[in-house]
């Protein structure tokens, strides 16, 4: 059986997360199991959960593929500091199965997805994952395509939009106003008013000099966001969220 992690790397109790967790492993058919960056005596033990108290912070991945892990989530302050958050990207940059950021304020559900798609090839690899919420949590899809000059955004909407059908799963088709460089920003501000409970995204494939100077764009949406953010790391050899 695949497990679902919630990551506990403060000294508050991840209610919310507690909450998600435990509805996606009613729906996927996973196990719920608590992983710590480091040990945290007044939480633990936590009943009808396992525990894994290790610091993990160099080792994320090799936790994930040796315990088969689905999916990492992580609950955050509602006001979290960004160097509080760059930690968490940084020990996240290396694995091959989506994470979750679930604030304190945000509520659990995923009756509507949005799902950003831009002109970089990894943003077709958000496929199989629309695909597992539309199939076992009954939820409605938006695909977000930017607003390019150019088709790769559209291909890359019609790859995803292709393995949607194959499954009958609703979704919906809206084009962006801004481009492959703002969608992401577009799609978070948006998120409220167009009725997103959760959003999509690729993490950053690379880190610039503006990344490591200001962050890369992933923890300022994070920091923004209303909604929980699942964000999926740009690489070809990812684990699918279910069988």
């Amino acid at each position: 059986m695949r497990r679902i992690y919630i990551v506990v790397h403060n000294e508050v109790f991840p209610e919310q997360a507690l909450k998600v967790a435990t509805q996606m492993g009613e729906r996927f058919s996973q196990e719920v199991r608590w992983l710590f960056l480091e040990e945290k005596k007044h939480l633990a033990p936590l009943p009808n959960y396992s525990s894994l108290p290790n610091d993990i912070t160099s080792n994320l991945a090799s936790i994930a593929e040796e315990n088969d892990a689905s999916m990492f989530l992580f609950q955050i302050a509602d006001r979290i500091k960004a160097k509080q958050i760059q930690h968490l990207l940084n020990i996240t940059r290396e694995l091959r199965v989506p994470y979750l950021f679930i604030k304190e304020s945000h509520e659990v559900d995923f009756s509507h997805i949005a799902v950003s798609v831009s002109f970089l090839e990894e943003d077709k690899e958000k496929a199989t994952f629309a695909s597992a919420f539309g199939r076992f949590c009954s939820s409605n899809i938006t695909l977000v395509t930017a607003n390019d000059y150019g088709s790769k955004a559209q291909t890359h909407t019609n790859a995803i939009a292709t393995l949607l059908d194959k499954f009958n799963l609703a979704y919906t088709r809206q084009k962006a106003e801004k481009d492959s460089f703002g969608i992401d920003k577009e799609v978070v501000s948006k998120a409220h008013a167009q009725g997103f409970s959760m959003i999509m995204l690729s993490a950053t494939r690379e880190y610039g000099l503006d990344d490591l100077i200001f962050g890369p764009k992933e923890r300022r949406l994070v920091q923004q966001s209303t909604v929980p953010i699942l964000l999926i790391n740009p690489r070809g050899d990812l684990y699918a969220l279910c069988d």
